[in-house]
């Protein structure tokens, strides 16, 4: 057994954008030995990573493909950064993906092929990827699109309604005193940070009180912008590439 997930792959790092002096990097994973054979392009996978908005990196979900090129983009975090620089950053990367990267891979033996695209996320990855092809449609130009576990609508008591609630089995701090958390870390944010990564493990305790009340939303909303509402986008959209969503409920 590898020792580590990327063990079995070539990575390559690259910027593609730049906010406020801080890259926001892509990591591209070519399975090992690719690179040794006759060149040739390979289908491709881009997936945007999970962790409520707020935790994770890249590099976070445990399952890369062994068969194709696997492409992760860095995107800035919340509370830092709002939705909208967020989906600021999905654009940004699917203009780089198309028109630069290709430009760098002239040298390569294994090259992603960009007109044969799978999108993937997994949680608020999968928001990401859906409005990969609902707010992009012929920048990301996806041929396939999987969203996993990702709540798409968050108009739902669920996600807008503070109140005490069970988090992968266990309890977050109580209403006030999560409220609280959430409000410190929001007050103690420095002015122009940029964040693209965070320790689940370090920051669990307050992504839990983020989720319980209902901040994501809150985030989102005072935005009053309808790009940002995936249902919304969904009722506008003319087509969509074949889709897969996946949900999992974790009693």
């Amino acid at each position: 057994m590898p020792s580590s997930k990327l063990e079995p792959f070539d990575k390559v790092d690259i910027d593609f954008k730049t906010v406020r002096g801080q890259p926001l990097t892509t990591s591209i994973l070519i399975p090992k030995g690719l690179q040794s054979k006759p060149r040739q392009s390979y289908p491709t996978i881009v997936n945007w990573h999970g962790g409520g908005f707020v935790v994770g990196d890249r590099l976070y979900e445990g399952w890369l493909p062994n068969s194709a090129i696997f492409v992760a983009p860095d995107y800035r975090l919340m509370p830092e950064a709002s939705a909208s620089e967020i989906l600021d950053d999905v654009r940004d990367f699917w203009h780089w993906l198309h028109n630069t990267l290709p430009t760098l891979t002239t040298d390569w033996n294994a090259v992603p092929d960009v007109g044969r695209l799978a999108c993937t996320g997994q949680s608020a990855g999968s928001y990401l990827a859906v409005q990969s092809a609902l707010l992009f449609p012929e920048l990301s130009r996806i041929k396939v699109l999987a969203s996993m576990g990702g709540s798409l609508n968050t108009d739902i008591p669920e996600c807008r309604i503070p109140g005490p609630r069970i988090i992968l089995g266990k309890k977050p701090p109580p209403p006030a005193k999560a409220e609280s958390t959430v409000r410190k870390y929001v007050k103690a944010i420095q002015p122009q940070t940029v964040r693209t990564s965070g320790d689940v493990m370090e920051m669990w305790s307050f992504l839990t009180c983020v989720l319980q009340q209902a901040s994501l939303a809150r985030w989102m909303g005072a935005e009053k912008k309808d790009e940002l509402n995936v249902m919304k986008m969904l009722e506008k959209a003319q087509t969509l590439p074949p889709s897969k969503s996946i949900r999992v409920r974790i009693e």
